[in-house]
């Protein structure tokens, strides 16, 4: 299990390399967008769902509402469900980091604010976000 969540983690690393790169690349720009916006998102999100059919085959039963921060805690506790959540939100992010790039270049937005506000999506998905939207 550490070593799939390490692999994807990495892999999902390679895609704000590849988003970063196509700001200064725009031949290449079409080829790194793709790969960073939705190859390795798609990849991730199959990742993600065999770690949900793993993690449905393995949970006890649920002490606790599902939609409260101990049945949560329930959840995510065995190794699965936190790489499930941990897949979650490297698919996600990434996305949302092919997303503002593509319409930061469109918008015009220096790529030194770019490269920001990936930075911190990459850290805390919604804050980068944010931080996009105040640019």
């Amino acid at each position: 299990m550490e070593t799939l969540f390490e692999v994807v983690t990495r892999v999902a690393m390679s895609g704000w390399v590849a988003l970063a790169l196509g700001l200064f690349l725009p031949r290449m720009r079409p080829v790194l967008h793709l790969y960073a916006g939705r190859i390795l998102p798609a990849l991730i999100a199959a990742a993600y769902v065999a770690m949900i059919g793993l993690f449905l085959t393995d949970i006890p039963p649920l002490d606790h509402d599902p939609s409260s921060i101990a049945g949560v805690r329930q959840l995510l506790a065995p190794d699965a469900g936190i790489s499930a959540a941990w897949f979650h939100f490297l698919a996600f992010d990434l996305v949302f980091g092919a997303w503002m790039t593509g319409d930061g270049i469109a918008r015009g937005i220096p790529r030194v604010g770019l490269i920001a506000v990936m930075a911190v999506t990459w850290f805390a998905g919604p804050t980068g976000f944010l931080a996009y939207l105040a640019l």
